[in-house]
C-alpha cells in the first residue's frame, strides 16, 4: 500500500512554566480538518491553513489509526522513560522540523535539559497537583507512547490568575499517530478532570500560530494577555488564553 502523510503541526505554548504544545494533529468530529497535500507534507500553519512546507521524505501508512485500539490512561512515574522520550522527540518534531525556529543551540540545549530530562519528567510525575495522560500503544506502563497531554497549576504571568486554577501545559502527538482523534480525546479528559464547564483554564500560545488560536477560540478560549517566554536567552512572544466556566 502507498505511503502518505496526513499531519498537521499547531504550535502552542507551554512547558512546565506554562506552555502548551499541540504537535501534529488533524482533530476529528467537525472541529478542524485539512486536506493532505500531495506529495508527501508537512503542515505548517503559523499563517493560514493549508500554507505548507516540505518536510522531507517522511511517511507512513495512509490507513489511519483508530483510536479503538489504543489506550488512554493516566501516566505514573513508571512511564518516566518513555514519556521523556515522547516529550523531547515531539518538541524537536514540532519546533525544530516543522516550523524551523531558529533556537541558538547552547539555549535549546539548556531548554531541553530543564523541559525533558528524565529527572524533571519524573518529578512531573510523582507532583500530584500535575497530571499526564497517554495514549499507549504497548501493554500498560512502560509501553510504546504515541500521544499525551500535561495539565498542573497555572504558572502563566497574570493578574487574574487565581489559588488552584489549572492550566493545560502540553499537548503532542507523534507523526504516525495522526488523524486518529487522540488530541481531542486528551482535551477531552483534561476538560473532565479540571471540570471544565464550570472552572476557568488557563493556556500560553505563541503568537504568530493563527491556526492553534483558532482552535482554541473553538472550544472556548479567549485571549486575555501576553508574555515573552524564554528558552534559554531566546525570547518567544507568546499570549496568554483563558476559557472561562460556560
Amino acid at each position: 500500500m502507498a505511503a502518505k502523510i496526513v499531519p498537521m503541526v499547531w504550535r502552542g505554548i507551554g512547558l512546565a512554566n506554562g506552555r502548551v504544545d499541540l504537535c501534529g494533529q488533524i482533530v476529528v468530529g467537525g472541529m478542524e480538518s485539512l486536506p493532505a497535500c500531495d506529495p508527501p507534507r508537512l503542515h505548517h500553519l503559523p499563517r493560514e491553513a493549508g500554507d505548507c512546507m516540505v518536510a522531507g521524505p517522511i511517511a507512513y501508512s495512509s490507513v489511519p489509526m483508530s483510536l479503538a485500539t489504543f489506550t488512554i490512561r493516566e501516566a505514573t512515574v513508571a512511564d518516566a522513560p518513555a514519556l521523556a522520550e515522547l516529550k523531547l522527540t515531539t518538541f524537536r518534531e514540532t519546533f525544530l522540523e516543522g516550523f524551523g525556529v531558529p533556537y541558538p543551540p547552547r539555549d535549546l540545549a539548556i531548554f531541553e535539559e530543564q523541559s525533558y530530562s528524565l529527572a524533571k519528567v519524573s518529578a512531573e510525575l510523582a507532583d500530584r497537583t500535575h497530571r499526564t495522560w497517554v495514549v499507549d500503544a504497548g501493554a500498560g506502563e512502560g509501553g510504546r507512547l504515541l500521544a499525551y497531554a500535561h495539565i498542573g497549576p497555572c504558572k502563566l504571568p497574570h493578574g487574574d490568575v487565581r489559588p488552584g486554577e489549572m492550566e493545560i501545559y502540553q499537548l503532542y502527538l507523534r507523526r504516525e499517530a495522526q488523524a486518529a482523534g487522540m488530541g481531542k480525546a486528551l482535551m477531552d479528559r483534561a476538560f473532565s478532570y479540571i471540570n471544565g464547564d464550570a472552572a476557568r483554564i488557563w493556556l500560553g500560545v505563541w503568537s504568530g500560530n493563527h491556526s492553534a488560536r483558532a482552535f482554541y477560540h473553538k472550544l472556548g478560549f479567549a485571549q486575555v494577555g501576553g508574555y515573552q517566554f524564554p528558552v534559554g536567552d531566546w525570547h518567544d512572544d507568546e499570549l496568554i488564553l483563558r476559557r472561562d466556566p460556560v
